[in-house]
């Protein structure tokens, strides 16, 4: 008779397994809900650190790519930049005794941004966005008519 009651838990219990495995999985992970964020809220969620720098020139019919990230010094790398919710841009360069402060926009197709620090405004391509990478691309136009086109990667 004992076994009875023993045997109609273990069947309620084996029954409910399969209903905590959906309820488990429903439940959208950090990334997911970081990875649906609008593109402004993505740029927001932390700070960047700079883990990538590249150039590609073009000159007539040559074209030159080069990584810089580990020729360049590290007082020119990006130790840290933060896009605040209210459009308050923050780059702490490598050896910096203090941030610059700016202001960053993000244009309606969520394509670049535009970032204006004290006497300099660049519009910046973001050419990939996820939760845990950015990738910003600029490009700059020589009197030569040479053509370079720097590439900064970000992550957290």
């Amino acid at each position: 008779m004992k076994k009875v009651p023993l045997m109609l838990g273990l069947a309620a219990a084996v029954c409910s397994l399969p209903a905590c495995q959906k309820d488990l999985e429903e439940t959208p992970t950090p990334q997911a809900v970081a990875a649906n964020a609008s593109r402004s809220d993505q740029l927001a969620a932390q700070d960047w650190h700079q883990t990538g720098l590249t150039v590609n020139t073009v000159s007539g019919d040559k074209a030159v790519t080069a990584d810089l990230f580990s020729h360049v010094s590290p007082g020119t790398l990006d130790q840290s930049v933060t896009f605040q919710a209210g459009g308050v841009y923050t780059v702490l360069k490598g050896g910096a005794a203090s941030p610059l402060v700016g202001r960053w926009q993000l244009n309606p197709a969520s394509d670049s941004v535009i970032v204006t620090l004290p006497g300099q405004v660049r519009r910046l391509a973001v050419t990939e966005l996820s939760p845990t990478s950015l990738r910003l691309t600029f490009t700059d136009a020589a009197v030569n008519g040479a053509v370079s086109t720097y590439t900064s990667v970000y992550s957290h």
